[in-house]
């Protein structure tokens, strides 16, 4: 399982200027396709960063698995 991600809300403080630099995306691309998965009712973003409303919805879209229950290093 993925360490502290079980239901609770953790705040990352995130901008979308950030999520576009760390793509290499422009910040209008990167805008436009937030509304699109705020329109599916996937993720709430909010000032100063983003609430995921339905991970399995999340996964199914980018067609991802997940990392399965492998242990994974501490480090």
């Amino acid at each position: 399982k993925s360490v502290g991600l079980n239901g609770a809300i953790v705040e990352v403080p995130i901008t979308q200027q950030h999520i576009a630099d760390t793509l290499g995306l422009s910040l209008v691309h990167t805008n436009k396709t937030i509304r699109k998965l705020m329109d599916r009712k996937l993720i709430l973003w909010r000032d100063g960063g983003c609430e995921i409303l339905d991970l399995e919805g999340l996964k199914s879209l980018a067609r991802w698995e997940g990392l399965g229950e492998t242990l994974r290093p501490l480090v």
